[in-house]
Formats: structure tokens, C-alpha cells, sequence
């Protein structure tokens, strides 16, 4: 069985010719589809007879798709099913290729063809589990990454979708796996402003990989309109579980707080020379100067401000970190919420642990900058509730003049309302504007301020959610890397800068 590594790890295994020995997206995707030495793979000398052959979309180097051709029915299937959520030069394209295909005249496109030979396939099993004849997958291609997931996106015979399978090929991304299954068993019921989510069809193992099937999407969805337009009611939805307002809590006493640090256990610790006011002294004890401590007073006047204008639009990322909410993480460990993380005694006081890492002066230790966030805020009190983890623009649609939300996998119970307005602002400055963690931390701000009203966040309770996401995304890097996928250099130490500004005044 070759490495698990995205970049080519364990690709000698392989032949030469064989795309399983490639180092770029074709080259993991098909290692993690195909693991099976037994199978052959070849590019080129496909027939009409070969049981499995696919297009490769546009180009071998610069592969993006792997497009069955069992039929003209289902490589049509496979270009035009749900051609609405996308882009549109990339659903006129798909559409032209769509429309040879139909035609039988695909070959125009000159695409190299990819056959595999032996069996049985991860579809067959599906198949089988499923109750179908026969199955047949449509593979995207992503370039390496230790935390992307294959997604299938399965047809049978007559072209019609039968569903999305995520395949989980190493330990982080069989926990992230593992979670989705779990959120899709437990959302409730759509009703009101809680969006309906493509349900659970299917959770199995196959050799080694862990595989979700996600029933399909109906034929009618289409892209949301105004993208970079926060679903406040919707987001409410989510966080109330379709309920009513939770009570709120001080941040300073809360669960949530408690699991933070012991997330925090055992992280990289900085050296720096710009500690943020109210961090942890070398003692262990939260020494605040003129902030307010966690108990024994009063709760301070917040009151909402007007809402403003919409946040900015934006496209798809290629992010995505575990979650793992009653389900088993990376070290076999569960956790209360959040991602993966590695196992240690439990963290209480933010003191730095020594280990050794340097990072540029003006970083803080992540412990750190959780106990200044509680020097400074922790008398807040904050509604707590659950968030989708990853809500942003592409991951959802309209549907019957409701919401669609997919992806699931980095959901969590008990995190502060306001939590997924935040990601939406970060994310879409990350992923479609390119900007960096300051910039992207200053959209957070933005968004709070003109949509943090209408989520009962006044300044005090926009600055503290802004701060205290920027260190949930910090804690989720760190446990990316920790579980293998290698730091974000966009995030880190970025990010840890960043809190050392926000956090010293």
C-alpha cells in the first residue's frame, strides 16, 4: 500500500506510466481512489472494452476532472447534473463538453484517457451496499493536500445522481469523515429559517478508507443570489438548533473555555516579545491591568449597534479541517468539540510551554492569548450554540425558495453565536481575495459590525467573538499539523501576530 502523503510519498510503488506515481492532483487523488498495487492504471491505450476508462478533463498536467465513459448517458450525466451552482464560464464549459458527449463526439476534445484494469472499485461495494445494479463516479481533482477528500459524485446507469461519496484516506481525513456521518445523524429537522442539508445515505469502510455517501441534491437547486450577503436568520437557525435563544453565560466560566485550553496543550509555543495585556505570567496566574476579571462583576452595558452594509462576495476554497463531535479524531481520542487535536494533560493557566519552536518576535503563545481574551472579556456574557464550521457562500444553494447547506463536517456544539458570520467575512478574504490574516481579521471586524445586531452582539461582544474566532481558526491549523497536513503559511504565524496586536491594547 503506498503513503498516504499527497505529494508523491510512497508513489515508487508504482510504475512508471501509472498515474498513481505522479506527484500533482491526479497523482493523490487516484492513490487515494485506487489503492489497491493490484489494479493497473494506464493513460492512452484504453478501448471501447476496457470495464473502466475516464476522460481526463482538460489535460493530463492540468487535470481538474476524471469524467466516466461507461455511456453517453453518463458522461453527459457527469458534466450537466447540478451545471446551475456553477460559476458561469464554468457551467457554459461543462455544458459544451456536456453537449459532445451526448453526441458521441467527445473525442474533439482530444482528452487523454484514463482505463483501469481489475477490480472490484470502491463503487462496486457502494453498489451493492445501496441496493443498485451498478454505479459509476465522476472524480474532481484537487492539487495535494493532506486534509482534501476525494468526493465521488455517483450516477447509475441511467445518469441519475445517486449520491456524494467522501473518502477518508488517512487518519485526519477519516476523523473528518467520521464527524460529517455523525452531524448528518443528528441535525433535526428542517423548518422555519433552518436549511434543509442533504441527509446521511451511507457510512462504511472500505480496505482502509473510511467513506460517507451523501444522498443527492434535488434537480431544482440553483446558485444563492447576493453570495456575499450573510444568512443571519439562517445562521440563527443553525446556532438554536431551530430552538429558541440559549441563555447566556459568562465567556469566563464557560465549557467552551474549558475545552479551548485543553486544545491549547501541548501547541507550538512562540517566542515574543509583545505579550498581549492580561496574558498569563510565568507564575500560571492571569494577571489583567485594567480589564475586568472573569467573576464577581458585573456584566457590562453592550447594546447592539444598527446593522449595515452586506460583506463581499465570494468563491470556493479549498480549506477544510476535521471536526469531531462524538466521533473518533486522529488520536482515537474523542473531543468535546472542534477538530483533532493531540492528546496531553489538560491546559488551565496559558503558562508557555517551552519546546523549543521560534517564531518572529510579536507573536504570542496561543495559551497566552486565550488568557488575555478572559483578563479582558471573560465577565461577557455570550449566547453559546452550535455552528456549521465551514459557512460559506459555496457551500450552499437555494432550493424552494429556502437554503441548502452542505458540508457538514466541521460542525460544533457550544461554540459563541456569531461564530459562522465570522468565517464567512475570514474565508471569503482568504480564499477569493487572496488577503492576508490581517486583512482577513479586519473583514471579520466588518462583518460583525454591520450583522452583529442582529445576532444580539453589541461592540464589546462583536470585538470579543471577532478575537476568539481568529483563535478557534488558529487552533484548527495547529491541529491540521499536527495530525500531519503541515502548517497554512497563510495562517501561521500569521495569525499569532495578529492576536498580539488585537490583544495588547
Amino acid at each position: 500500500m503506498p503513503s498516504d502523503g499527497p505529494s508523491g510519498a510512497g508513489s515508487p510503488t508504482f510504475p512508471d506510466g501509472d498515474p498513481r506515481a505522479r506527484h500533482d492532483g491526479i497523482g493523490w487523488v487516484t492513490r487515494a481512489v485506487f489503492p489497491d498495487r493490484s489494479l493497473r492504471l494506464t493513460v492512452g491505450d484504453g478501448t471501447d472494452h476496457t470495464p473502466v476508462r475516464y476522460a481526463v478533463i482538460p489535460s493530463l498536467g492540468h487535470a481538474r476532472f476524471l469524467l466516466p465513459l461507461a455511456s453517453r448517458t453518463v458522461t453527459a450525466a457527469s458534466l450537466l447534473a447540478y451545471n446551475a451552482l456553477r460559476p458561469p464560464k464554468v457551467r457554459a464549459s461543462r455544458a459544451a463538453i456536456g453537449l459532445l458527449a451526448r453526441a458521441g463526439a467527445l473525442g474533439l476534445t482530444r482528452a487523454p484517457v484514463l482505463s483501469v484494469h481489475g477490480g472490484p472499485l470502491l463503487w462496486d461495494h457502494l453498489a451493492e451496499l445501496l441496493g443498485v445494479d451498478r454505479l459509476h463516479a465522476a472524480i474532481g481533482i484537487r492539487p495535494p493536500d493532506p486534509h482534501h477528500k476525494p468526493t465521488l459524485q455517483l450516477f447509475d446507469d441511467h445518469g441519475r445522481p445517486r449520491g456524494y461519496a467522501k473518502i477518508g484516506w488517512n487518519d485526519g481525513t477519516r476523523a473528518m469523515v467520521r464527524a460529517e456521518a455523525a452531524t448528518l445523524t443528528d441535525l433535526p429537522e428542517p423548518s422555519g429559517d433552518l436549511p434543509a442539508t442533504p441527509r446521511l445515505a451511507l457510512h462504511t469502510r472500505w480496505q482502509d478508507r473510511e467513506v460517507a455517501v451523501i444522498e443527492p441534491m434535488p434537480r431544482s437547486v440553483r446558485r444563492i443570489r447576493r453570495p456575499g450577503t450573510p444568512r443571519i436568520e439562517a445562521m440563527l437557525a443553525v446556532a438554536r438548533r431551530g430552538g429558541p435563544p440559549a441563555p447566556p453565560r459568562p465567556f469566563g466560566e464557560s465549557s467552551f473555555l474549558d475545552t479551548w485550553r485543553r486544545r491549547a496543550t501541548g501547541a507550538p509555543q512562540p517566542t515574543s516579545t509583545a505579550q498581549p495585556t492580561g496574558t498569563a505570567q510565568p507564575t500560571g496566574t492571569a494577571q489583567p491591568t485594567d480589564t475586568p476579571q472573569t467573576t464577581g462583576r458585573p456584566q457590562t452595558t453592550d447594546a447592539p449597534q444598527p446593522t449595515g452594509a452586506p460583506h463581499t462576495t465570494g468563491t470556493p476554497h479549498t480549506t477544510g479541517t476535521p471536526h469531531t463531535t462524538g466521533t473518533p479524531h486522529t488520536t482515537g481520542t474523542p473531543h468535546t468539540t472542534g477538530t483533532p487535536h493531540t492528546t496531553g494533560t489538560p491546559h488551565t493557566t496559558g503558562t508557555p510551554h517551552t519546546t523549543g519552536t521560534q517564531q518572529p518576535t510579536g507573536t504570542v503563545t496561543i495559551g497566552a492569548a486565550i488568557e488575555a481574551l478572559v483578563a479582558r472579556d471573560g465577565d461577557l456574557e455570550l449566547e453559546f450554540g452550535d455552528w456549521h464550521g465551514d459557512w460559506v457562500p459555496w457551500n450552499m444553494a437555494r432550493h424552494r425558495g429556502g437554503l441548502l447547506v452542505w458540508d457538514w463536517e466541521n460542525r460544533a456544539p457550544d461554540v459563541p453565536v456569531g461564530f459562522d458570520l465570522a468565517h464567512q467575512a475570514f474565508q471569503t478574504a482568504l480564499s477569493t481575495h487572496g488577503r492576508p490574516a490581517a486583512a482577513c481579521a479586519a473583514a471579520v471586524d466588518e462583518a460583525l459590525h454591520s450583522h452583529g445586531a442582529a445576532l444580539g452582539l453589541g461592540p464589546r461582544r462583536q470585538r470579543l467573538v471577532a478575537d476568539a474566532y481568529l483563535v478557534e481558526l488558529w487552533l484548527r491549523t495547529y491541529e491540521l499539523s499536527a495530525g500531519g497536513a503541515g502548517w497554512n503559511p497563510k495562517l501561521h504565524p500569521a495569525l499569532l501576530h495578529v492576536l498580539a496586536q488585537r490583544l495588547a491594547g
